[in-house]
């Protein structure tokens, strides 16, 4: 409990994140293997939620079960960097309870949200950060409130939720300039990637009739991507990279969203646009293991050259 103790042995121990450690000082006890225990609570901690939270937003949205498991298929595939899932551990689990909450929130189980928030914040403090702006943007901006009826009521909400986002990333870029260094992998490119699907999104929701789930799934990822982006363009790449991890959940309702849009007359359509995205999902994995700086089973750099067979068998390993 004590950081100081522990700094030799865990620099960036905080006694607040006791529900990372203390899942990793449980799995310890239960099994010594440093490996195996990694394995444990990566699986535990990033993939169990995602896919708890994948049924019951199918649930909610009424999808049937062979589009659960696509959507599934391409949250773990694509959506989920797996890369990332060694190095920013504590991030990562703490965005797919996030996720959990998020869902439990759309479905009007506030509780049981405020609950899967709490635990996503004890796996990693940063999420607090994130959590109070949506929780801020849900208060002035809520759903079912008709914006073009009373335009002026509604601009000064959205203008004050602004000064709100605006005025925390201002904070927090002045509470954490020190040590922070200014590089990373973060693109514009991913940016427009990002607000391309966004806007598909929108566009396929608000055709259809937007629901509670699509509304604040929406609000969420606007959130989230403007914290990123204004950390983006003050150039402090660290802070952007960070905050833009959590997108990576909100992907699978967008991409959900789209696919749900297709219509069922159409059929070839229909099915090709599940195929696709399936396709899609591992040609993604399969890019990322072969570009990844780790080495996975018999080697990365072979990956390209099997056949679907061989790749399948791979990934299963």
């Amino acid at each position: 409990m004590n950081p100081d103790e522990l700094a030799p042995f865990i620099p960036n121990y905080r006694s607040t994140e006791l529900g990372f450690y203390g899942m990793q000082w449980l799995l310890a006890q239960l099994n010594p293997s440093a490996s195996a225990s990694l394995t444990v609570a990566v699986t535990l901690g990033i993939y169990v939620p995602t896919f708890a939270a994948v049924i019951m937003l199918g649930r909610i949205k009424g999808w049937n079960d062979r589009l659960t498991l696509i959507v599934a298929l391409f949250a773990f595939f694509a959506a989920i960097n797996f890369n990332n899932t060694a190095h920013v551990m504590r991030q990562y689990m703490s965005g797919a309870f996030a996720f959990l909450a998020l869902v439990s929130f759309c479905g009007r189980r506030t509780w049981l949200a405020v609950a899967w928030a709490l635990v996503a914040c004890s796996m990693h403090n940063g999420l607090m950060y994130v959590i109070g702006c949506f929780v801020v943007a849900v208060i002035l901006l809520p759903y079912g409130r008709p914006f073009r009826s009373r335009p002026w009521s509604s601009a000064w909400r959205v203008l004050c939720a602004l000064g709100v986002l605006g005025g925390s990333v201002a904070m927090v870029w002045l509470h954490e300039l020190s040590g922070l260094v200014d590089k990373g992998d973060l693109t514009v490119a991913r940016y427009m990637v990002s607000c391309t699907l966004f806007a598909l999104f929108w566009y396929v929701t608000r055709t259809r009739g937007q629901d509670r789930s699509d509304y604040y799934v929406a609000l969420a990822f606007v959130v989230t991507l403007f914290i990123s982006g204004s950390f983006f363009v003050i150039h402090q790449e660290e802070l952007a990279l960070r905050y833009f991890f959590y997108l990576e959940w909100l992907y699978v309702p967008l991409v959900a969203a789209i696919l749900c849009a297709v219509p069922r007359r159409h059929l070839m359509a229909y099915l090709a646009s599940r195929w696709l995205i399936s396709c899609a999902a591992v040609c993604i994995f399969v890019v990322r293991v072969y570009t990844s700086t780790w080495n996975f089973g018999p080697g990365n750099e072979q990956i390209l050259t099997m056949n679907a067979r061989e790749v399948m068998e791979y990934i299963g390993m």
